[in-house]
Parts: C-alpha cells; sequence; structure tokens
C-alpha cells in the first residue's frame, strides 16, 4: 500500500487530499481531470449495482461543486427524495485539506454513516485509492462504502433505474427517442462548457489556461444560436443536458469570473442563454437546490485585492431572487407553452400515492432547512463584521495604482519633444479641454466609483454610465483616429492610462464586465496606435500594473486567480501592443500623430523600441533631419 499524510481529527486517521494544480496537470501545464474511480453501473447484470429505494442509498454533494450539484437537482425532479436519502459536505479549516467534511451536522458526524469526512466512505470502499474524494458520491448505507462517484452517469442511473421509485408525474428527463443525442451533447457540454472553466481555472500554462477559455466562449456563443429558435436544448421540454448546462451557467457571473478573468461575456449579456437559466431557476428543484450567495462567498484567507472585490463589497446586497426571478417569456418557443416538463407515463409503480404522502421527506426537510438557515459566510469563517457591505469606504484596503503617475510622465516626455509640441493644437476638430472633460465624465470617475463604491446601487448607475462610454468610444473612434481629432490631446493620454489598465488590473475587482476591452475594436486598436509612440510606451510597464492586484496569501495564486495571477504575467504584451493598427488613415495627416509648433510634425520612428522601454531618449544622430522633429 502507497504511503500516505495522514491528520488524526477525533481519533480518525484521515488522509490528506491530493491537490488538482500538483496531482492532475501534464507536461505542458494543462489541467487534466481525475477519471472517476467507483463506475459500476446500475443494471440487471451478475456484477452491476442494482436500483433500490428506501433510502438503500444516501447522495453526498457539495453546494459549490456543479458535477454533484447535478445529481440533486435530477434527484428532487424524478421524486427520489423519499428513496434516496442526502447529505452535504463543505471543506472546513484545518491545518491540511482534508477534503469534503460534513459541516451541516451535529458534530460534524454523519448521522446516518457515521462518518466525518467523505473519505472515510471512499477508503471504506478501497483502501488504495489515490485520487481526490469527490462528489457526487453514493454511498450504500447498509456498507457505508462509496458505490458510484460517476458523475458523467449518475443522473442518467437516477432517471432510468431507479425509475420504479420515481413519483407519479415526474418528469421524462431521458426519453427513450432522444438518448442517443443526449448522450452526444452531454459529452459535448462536458468538453466545451463543464469542464472548461476548470481547465481554465487549474490548468498551470496560458496555452491550457485560454485553451479552456477560448473554448468556453466559443461553446456560449453556439448556445446562444441553439436557443435562440428552442426553449431548451432539445425543444420543448427539460432534459438531462438542460441539468447539465444550468448547473455551470449559474455559476459564471458570480463565481467563475475570477477564473476565467475580465469575462468576454457575462450570462446575462446572452439573450437567449441568460432568459433560458432564469426560466430553469424558476423550477422549484432547480432553485431549491443552488446557491447563490454561497457561490460568491471568497476565501476568508486571501488577503490585498480580492477585499475590495465585487463579491466582498457587495454580497450582502445582492437580491440573486430577484435578479434570477425576473423570468423571460420563452413560452412562445414551444408548442405546450404552458409546460417546461413532460411527465413520465410509465413511474411510480413501486409505491403509492398515500406512501409518499405518509414519508412527506422528514429526514430532507431537516437537512434543507438547516443548510438554508446556515449564513453562506460560516465555513468560510467570515463574521458579520468582517463581511462587508462596508459602509465606510476609508475602511477598504488601498487600491494600488499609478495611473495619474504614468499619465504625468507621458505627458512630460511629450512635452520635451523639440519645437514646442501642442497638446491643445488648433488643428484638431474638437477642443482638447472637451475631450479632457468627457473623458473624466464618462469613463475616469465612473470607472473610480466603480472600484471604490460601496453602495450596490451607486455601482450599478457609475457601471451603467461606463459602459455606455464604452460604446459610444467605439463609434466615434471609427471615425476620428485621435479623441479630438487628428492629433494626440491630453485627453487622449488620460484615457489610455485609464483602459490600459482595465483588463490587467481593474476588471479583477469589477465582477462579471459587460465589455473586455480587447473585443472593442476601434478602442482597443487606438489604444494600440497610441503605443507607438515613444512617450506611451516608455511609461507602460504592464507588468508592474499586474503586480498591482496580486492577491496576497496565497502559495500558488489558484485560489485568488489563475487568470490574474498566473496567465497575465507570462504575456508578452509589448509584443501583442506593438502593432501596426492602420488607425493612421483616419487622419488628414496620417505620419504625424503629434502636432509641433511651426507647422513641424511628431513622425513615428520604429527605432525608438531598439532602445526598450527603459531608454526615454532615442540616440542622436550626427546630422538632424530637415524636419527638425525630435527624431534627430
Amino acid at each position: 500500500m502507497a504511503n500516505y499524510d495522514y491528520e488524526i481529527i477525533n481519533g480518525r486517521k484521515i488522509r490528506v487530499r491530493p491537490k488538482e494544480t500538483v496531482s492532475e496537470i501534464d507536461k505542458n501545464g494543462y489541467f487534466r481531470r481525475q477519471p472517476n474511480h467507483f463506475t459500476t453501473l446500475f443494471g440487471d447484470g451478475e456484477n452491476d449495482l442494482k436500483a433500490e429505494g428506501n433510502k438503500r442509498y444516501r447522495l453526498v454533494w457539495a453546494k459549490l461543486c456543479h458535477w454533484s450539484n447535478r445529481a440533486a437537482i435530477v434527484r428532487e425532479l424524478e421524486g427520489l427524495e423519499d428513496q434516496i436519502s442526502v447529505n452535504m459536505v463543505e471543506h472546513a479549516p484545518h491545518e491540511k485539506n482534508l477534503g469534503w467534511e460534513y459541516v451541516y451536522n451535529e458534530n460534524n458526524i454523519d448521522p446516518v454513516l457515521g462518518d466525518q469526512f467523505l473519505s472515510e466512505a471512499y477508503y471504506r470502499a478501497d483502501d488504495d485509492y489515490q485520487g481526490r474524494t469527490t462528489v457526487p458520491a453514493l454511498i450504500d448505507t447498509t456498507t457505508g462504502k462509496v458505490v458510484n462517484n460517476d458523475y458523467n452517469w449518475l443522473t442518467t442511473y437516477f432517471e432510468v433505474n431507479f425509475r420504479p421509485w420515481h413519483k407519479k408525474g415526474v418528469p421524462e428527463l431521458y426519453p427513450v427517442e432522444l438518448r442517443e443525442e443526449i448522450d452526444k451533447m452531454n459529452l459535448w457540454l462536458f468538453d466545451n462548457i463543464n469542464n472548461a472553466v476548470y481547465r481554465s481555472s487549474f490548468s498551470r500554462s496560458n496555452e491550457g489556461h485560454f485553451d479552456g477559455v477560448n473554448t468556453f466562449y466559443a461553446a456560449m456563443d453556439r448556445l446562444e444560436k441553439r436557443l435562440e429558435t428552442n426553449r431548451f436544448l432539445f425543444g420543448d421540454y427539460v432534459t438531462d443536458s438542460d441539468i447539465r448546462l444550468y448547473v455551470t451557467l449559474a455559476r459564471l457571473d458570480i463565481r467563475y469570473t475570477a477564473q476565467l478573468g475580465e469575462t468576454k461575456r457575462p450570462l446575462y449579456t446572452y439573450k437567449n442563454l441568460w432568459g433560458y437559466a432564469k426560466e430553469l431557476w424558476e423550477i422549484p428543484a432547480f432553485k431549491n437546490n443552488t446557491f447563490f450567495a454561497d457561490f460568491a462567498v471568497p476565501p476568508a484567507d486571501a488577503k490585498g485585492s480580492v477585499e475590495r472585490s465585487f463579491n466582498v463589497r457587495f454580497l450582502k446586497q445582492l437580491d440573486f431572487a430577484q435578479f434570477w426571478g425576473n423570468v423571460d417569456d420563452r413560452s412562445a418557443l414551444s408548442s405546450d407553452p404552458e409546460h417546461k416538463l413532460k411527465a413520465e407515463t410509465d413511474a411510480g409503480t413501486a409505491r403509492s400515492d398515500a406512501d409518499v404522502e405518509i414519508e412527506k421527506n422528514r429526514e430532507d426537510a431537516a437537512i434543507y432547512a438547516k443548510i438554508h438557515a446556515i449564513p453562506s459566510t460560516e465555513f468560510a469563517k467570515y463574521t458579520e463584521e468582517e463581511l462587508p457591505t462596508k459602509k465606510d469606504p476609508a475602511s477598504l484596503p488601498p487600491l494600488a495604482d499609478t495611473r495619474e503617475e504614468d499619465y504625468q510622465t507621458i505627458l512630460a516626455e511629450i512635452r520635451e519633444l523639440p519645437d514646442g509640441p501642442e497638446l491643445s493644437p488648433t488643428a484638431n476638430a474638437k477642443s482638447s479641454t472637451a475631450a479632457a472633460e468627457e473623458v473624466k465624465k464618462k469613463i475616469a470617475e465612473p470607472l473610480d466609483t466603480m472600484l471604490n463604491a460601496v453602495e450596490l446601487a451607486q455601482y450599478v448607475e457609475s457601471a451603467k454610465q461606463f459602459y455606455g462610454a464604452l460604446e459610444e468610444l467605439e463609434t466615434a473612434l471609427g471615425a476620428t483616429r485621435f479623441l479630438a481629432g487628428d492629433f494626440v490631446t491630453e485627453a487622449d493620454a488620460a484615457l489610455y492610462v485609464t483602459l490600459v489598465r482595465f483588463e490587467l488590473l481593474y476588471s479583477r475587482y469589477l465582477g462579471p464586465v459587460k465589455y473586455r476591452v480587447q473585443d472593442l475594436k476601434n478602442v482597443s486598436d487606438y489604444l494600440k496606435d497610441l503605443y507607438q509612440i515613444p512617450a506611451f510606451a516608455h511609461h507602460t510597464d504592464f507588468a508592474a500594473i499586474i503586480r498591482q492586484g496580486r492577491i496576497e496569501g496565497e502559495k500558488d495564486g489558484f485560489r485568488a486567480s489563475t487568470h490574474y495571477d498566473l496567465a497575465l504575467p507570462k504575456i508578452d504584451w509589448d509584443a501583442q501592443w506593438k502593432v501596426s493598427t492602420e488607425r493612421a488613415y483616419l487622419s488628414s495627416d496620417p505620419t504625424h500623430p503629434i502636432y509641433l509648433g511651426n507647422n513641424r510634425r511628431f513622425y513615428i520612428d520604429p527605432t525608438w523600441y531598439d532602445l526598450g522601454a527603459e531608454s526615454p531618449k532615442k540616440e542622436e544622430k550626427e546630422t538632424p533631419p530637415s524636419c527638425g522633429c525630435c527624431c534627430g
């Protein structure tokens, strides 16, 4: 038997949980999820597991884990609450990570199994098991052993093999005529949606991280198109596939954002997917097994920028029921608009309605009542005072930001150019003062409010202003090279130092962002056009900007953000920004971005970059060029 690291807890010898970011990372830094270990199927074969009601089996799942969440939803949808018992687990603080624990029970002991940790049922079934002990776990209560942890098929076992124990009239989630298509869809969802988020989160290489991110958003676009003409994935009624998609969507904006990075698109901006997800949440089995506030709680031991995060600042003010309860009417897409679920016609033969009425799921109701009653902060170990809304903005940790310093140094270098550069030239179509005022009022001030607000209403109003201004900018910059016209002004420097930080620093504090700057083509190209001017490049330190948002107190940065703390620092930002955008042709004077006195101009000279960003001045030549500009 292998040697394991143990901790003794209440006289129990508990193995330390393996770490995904070590044991499940390949040589290229990609996350390769461990295979499920207990995969014996339910069936009629000699070696198959036998479906049985009367609480022979106990389902263990966790709020945060979408793999297990779907089994809990199906269990309730199919009316198996009084046939398959349930309990929930969570991580509790120990010196080492000991995995899932029965924290909702008295003394952390499961009343049926007598275990404190889920791992005890795993090692009871296989003492040599070396992987992570995961949920969902279906445990045989007669032996105390895990018999199945196969999240890929557990829901279909509940739907098919436990059919004799279904309540009458429960939905047909895995109809025979669609099973082949549902299986294909489920496999596609696993690769492109469900596991893509985790690939982005756990991968230790940029290739692995961005492969997960790009795969996920490409799949979201395909699903958005599919749901344009379908109420649910397979038409009029909810199926097993819809449950698998829902559990990821429910966590996207409030949980997965930090790992995916500045979201390419939040869920609420997908018209069809957002309406679809809200329709599913309205179904009681979905609503009863979805814990939004728990998705949002950040780790209690993370310090630094996480303390200013959207979730920390506004968790207590977020009304998830109101947000998700504003349901869109998608019934016109269905030939049976009054029903989301199609009832089974041959279920529930093993028991009568009277039996169901007598049972009334007493244990189930008691467990869920307690789980819902426990504050979502309990196991993150926040107190009411430690988890804001912070009514005093001064109590927020300081925001490390060199925006103003970089703005001043950019302008200072431009002003050192020979022949008196003008940053308010009358040759521009708009006055530099008006352009600067627009940047201040529409971009800088709303963004500052978003970064520092402690009232959700104030944040929301400022976000509307900020994203509305980005939309206006995207349109305006399609017709003009710089904010005021053909030549750079102070307004361009102010906007540049603000937006260059948006995806590297600011977005990590803002929760789900509506737009990424890189996805606004005109705005993004405008910023890169400015970066070709040496004064802007010399005073843009991408690495330093990223470091200003670094999470403290995390060994590898994962719990804070794979995207911000591990992926962004590895990117060659200079190479990405030092590109031709062809925006010069929006100007009547395309080769001169800066206006100099006496009708002289500043030419962009690519050889500036040979000296690197550390050298603000170009090597002088013996004979200055006849134009008299700074190229000499």
